[in-house]
C-alpha cells in the first residue's frame, strides 16, 4: 500500500480567533464538550509523550481524568515506564485528536504528582475490578501470561474481601501543576489549523453538535393579560387579550436553549394534572429532555403576567409544584449534571435544591450560570456557588443592599461590586438598553481582552457595556430567560464574553416581540441575523 496517496482536505471545523475566550482552558472545555457530543467513544483519549534522562522518547494513549486552570490530570502506576521517565525528566507533551472536527490540541509542560488525597479520591470512584487491577498489574513489566495476571487479581480480591480497597502507594495521579502557558496557547494558535494547501473555510456554527446543558428550574402555566395600568390597592382593572401559555423560568430557558441548538435536559417538578402533562409534551416536542422532570401532588404552578403598553410588564407567580423539587431529586440527576457542558438555573425552586445542583456541577468542573431571579431569602449563598451571575437592575439592587443608580456607569459599578458575593463573572441586564458585564473584581485591570471590531463606549478590558437592539417590543416576559440561554449557548461554544453578551441581547430582544414567554424565543439564525444588521441603542439609552 502506498500511504503517500492517502490524504483529504481538512474542512470540518473552523477557528475564528475573534470568538476565542481569553483563557485557553475555557476553549478546551468547549471543544471537549463538542467532542463528547459528537463521538462518545473515548473523547478524553490523549497521547502522552515522555522522554528519559537521555532524551529517548516514548508515547502511549491514556484517558484524561481531570483538568482545570492548573493543568491536566491522568493516573498511573508509579513504577510504569512513563512514571519512571517523568521522574527523570518531568517535561512532557499531550495531544488530543478529535477527527470529527479535524481538530487537535497540543499541551506541553512540567508534570508533577498530585496529592495522595486527590489520588485516593479518584481511586475510590473506580469500579472494584479496576481497583483490584491496580494492585495486581505491574505496568511496563513483562507478564508471564493472562493466567498470571488473573491469579494476581484474584489474590488482590481475597486480600481485600469484604472491605474497601485502598489506593496503592505505587499508584496515583500526575500532571496538573506548572503548565507552560506559552505551550497551552497552542489551543488558540495551532489547534484546528490543518496542514493543507489552501486555507480552510470555517465551518458554520449551525453545523455544531448539540451540546448538553442541565437546566434546573420551574414550569409555570402563564395566564397573560393586557392591562392599561397596574391596579391600585383595592381596585379592579379590566384586562383584555387573555392568553394561556407555557412559561416558568426553567422551561423558558430550556426551550430557548433547544431552539438555539443545544441539547438541554430540564430538572424540575410539575403537578399530576393537565398542565403538568401539557408541559411534558411541549418540552419533548421542543427538543428538551424531560426524563428528569418529576411529578408532584402539588398542582403545577401558574403565573399572571400583566402586560402594559410599551412592552413593560409585572408578574404574579404561584410556584406550586416547582417548590416540590427536593435536593434528593436533584442528587438523582448527578450523572446528567456532571456530564453537561454547563448548568443553568434560577431561584424559582427551593434554595437547597438549587445549591445541591450547583455543588454537583462545581465538583464535576461544570460551569454554573445562576440567574438569581426571583431574589429569595438566602440568595447570597447561591451566588457564592456560581461561576456566572446574571441579574437585572432590580435584582442587582436587592443583592447590593441598596439602590445602584441609573445609567450604564452605575450598572458597571454594581456589576463589579457584586463580585464580593463570590461569582467570578457578573452580568447585569438593562432591559432594552442592553447589558453590562464584569469579569473579575474591579474593572479596567491589565488582564483580559478587548475584542477588535466590538469596542464601544464604556468598554473596559475586564467588562463593559454591550448595547441592546431596537425592536418592536410587545411583551418582555421571557426576554431575560432568552438572554440567559443565549449567553450559555455562546459560552459553551467558546465565544468570548463581549460577543456572547451581544448574542444574548439579541435573543432577549427578539423574545419580547410577541405575547407569551416562549412565543418568540428565537433560533440561532434569527439571533445572529439581528447581531449582524440590527440597530442598537446607545449607552445613553437613545
Amino acid at each position: 500500500m502506498d500511504v503517500s496517496d492517502l490524504r483529504r482536505e481538512y474542512m470540518l471545523a473552523g477557528l475564528d480567533e475573534r470568538h476565542l475566550p481569553p483563557e485557553p482552558i475555557a476553549q478546551f472545555r468547549a471543544w471537549l464538550a463538542e467532542a463528547v457530543a459528537a463521538d462518545p467513544l473515548d473523547p478524553t483519549a490523549m497521547t502522552l509523550a515522555t522522554a528519559d534522562a537521555a532524551g529517548r522518547p516514548s508515547a502511549r494513549v491514556l484517558l484524561l481524568k481531570g483538568y482545570d486552570e492548573r493543568g491536566f490530570v491522568f493516573f498511573t502506576n508509579y513504577g510504569s515506564r512513563k512514571a519512571r521517565e517523568l521522574a527523570a525528566n518531568a517535561h512532557a507533551a499531550m495531544v488530543f485528536h478529535w477527527p470529527a472536527f479535524d481538530r487537535q490540541v497540543r499541551i506541553e509542560g512540567v508534570v508533577e504528582k498530585t496529592s495522595r488525597a486527590e489520588s485516593a479520591a479518584y481511586f475510590a470512584t473506580r469500579p472494584l475490578p479496576s481497583q483490584l487491577s491496580a494492585w495486581a498489574s505491574r505496568q511496563s513489566e513483562p507478564a508471564g501470561g493472562r493466567a498470571e495476571l488473573e491469579a494476581a487479581q484474584a489474590q488482590a480480591g481475597e486480600r481485600f474481601a469484604g472491605g474497601e480497597v485502598p489506593v496503592p502507594d505505587f499508584w496515583g495521579g500526575a500532571g496538573r501543576r506548572r503548565l507552560d502557558r506559552r505551550a497551552v496557547a497552542a489551543l488558540k494558535a495551532r489547534a484546528a489549523r490543518p496542514r493543507t494547501s489552501r486555507e480552510r473555510t470555517p465551518r458554520p456554527m449551525s453545523a455544531s453538535p448539540r451540546l448538553p446543558v442541565a437546566v434546573v428550574g420551574s414550569c409555570i402555566m402563564d395566564f397573560c393579560v393586557s392591562v392599561p395600568r397596574l391596579p391600585r390597592l383595592g381596585e379592579n382593572v379590566i384586562a383584555s387579550g387573555l392568553r394561556v401559555a407555557h412559561g416558568g423560568k426553567g422551561a423558558n430557558q430550556a426551550v430557548a436553549l433547544a431552539r438555539l441548538g443545544a441539547a438541554p435536559r430540564l430538572i424540575a417538578s410539575v403537578g399530576d394534572d393537565d398542565f403538568g402533562r401539557s408541559f411534558r409534551t411541549m418540552l419533548r416536542d421542543e427538543g428538551v429532555g424531560v426524563d428528569l422532570v418529576g411529578t408532584s401532588t402539588v398542582p403545577t404552578g401558574i403565573g399572571v403576567p400583566m402586560i402594559l403598553g410599551g412592552g413593560e410588564n409585572a408578574i404574579v407567580v404561584a410556584l406550586g409544584a416547582a417548590m416540590s423539587l427536593r435536593p434528593e431529586a436533584v442528587g438523582a440527576a448527578r450523572r446528567e449534571i456532571a456530564a453537561a457542558s454547563a448548568l443553568l438555573l434560577q431561584l424559582e425552586v427551593p434554595l437547597d435544591s438549587a445549591i445541591t445542583a450547583m455543588a454537583i456541577a462545581r465538583g464535576a468542573g461544570v460551569e454554573v450560570f445562576l440567574n438569581a431571579a426571583p431574589i429569595v431569602e438566602g440568595a447570597e449563598a447561591a451566588c457564592r456557588a456560581a461561576d456566572v451571575l446574571v441579574v437585572n437592575e432590580t435584582e442587582a439592587e436587592a443583592l447590593a443592599g441598596g439602590g445602584i443608580g441609573d445609567g450604564v456607569e452605575s450598572a458597571l459599578r454594581a456589576s463589579a461590586d457584586l463580585h464580593r458575593l463570590g461569582p467570578p463573572v457578573v452580568v447585569v441586564t438593562l432591559g432594552e438598553r442592553g447589558a453590562v458585564w464584569s469579569a473579575g473584581a474591579g474593572l479596567g485591570t491589565a488582564r483580559g481582552a478587548v475584542w477588535s471590531g466590538g469596542v464601544r463606549r464604556c468598554e473596559t478590558e475586564r467588562g463593559g457595556f454591550v448595547p441592546g437592539f431596537r425592536v418592536a417590543a410587545v411583551d418582555p416576559t421571557g426576554a431575560g430567560d432568552a438572554f440567559c440561554a443565549g449567553l450559555v449557548w455562546s459560552r459553551i461554544h467558546g465565544v468570548a464574553w463581549r460577543p456572547a453578551v451581544e448574542l444574548a441581547n439579541a435573543c432577549g430582544a427578539l423574545a419580547a416581540t410577541a405575547v407569551g414567554a416562549m412565543t418568540a424565543l428565537p433560533d440561532r439564525a434569527a439571533a445572529e441575523a439581528l447581531v449582524a444588521s440590527g440597530e442598537r441603542w446607545s449607552a445613553a439609552g437613545r
